[in-house]
């Protein structure tokens, strides 16, 4: 390489980023003098209280609880929908059939295993019993 051919100055596009910095750096200044100090400073610290509280809050009740029930909307609004299966019948014990039958607590074990009888000869393949016997009856035995 002879003297001629070497280079005498920055390469072009060192000098457009170089002119770009320039652009940002006076955009910055520009913004900085609109706003002021105390404006700027004062928006920076609440940006940054913000991002703290939002960071560590996560364990108080209120964030807790409004997690959880944006979760469930969520989960319901977005969940696939599924065709329900012809197979699998639930048969709820609730409170309808507590006002039928009279008897709040203990459970009436009879009205239980008349409904039992009847499951039984539908033939399931399996069923499964979600009730709390609390208390003794008489009829225990059935």
């Amino acid at each position: 390489m002879t003297h001629s051919d070497a280079p005498t100055g920055p390469e072009p596009a060192s000098r457009d980023v170089k002119a770009e910095a320039r652009g940002i750096l006076q955009s910055l200044r520009r913004l900085f003098d609109q706003l002021g100090p105390i404006r700027l400073g004062s928006t920076l610290l609440f940006l940054v209280l913000a991002l703290l509280m939002a960071r560590f809050s996560w364990s108080t009740p209120l964030i807790q609880d409004a997690e959880r029930a944006l979760y469930d909307m969520r989960a319901s609004v977005f969940a696939p929908v599924v065709e329900k299966e012809d197979r699998i019948v639930m048969i709820v014990y609730n409170e309808d059939t507590l006002k039928l039958t009279g008897q709040r607590s203990p459970v009436d074990r009879t009205i239980l295993a008349q409904a039992l009888e009847t499951i039984d000869k539908a033939e399931p393949k399996s069923s499964g019993i979600d009730i709390l016997f609390d208390m003794p009856q008489d009829d225990d035995a059935l």
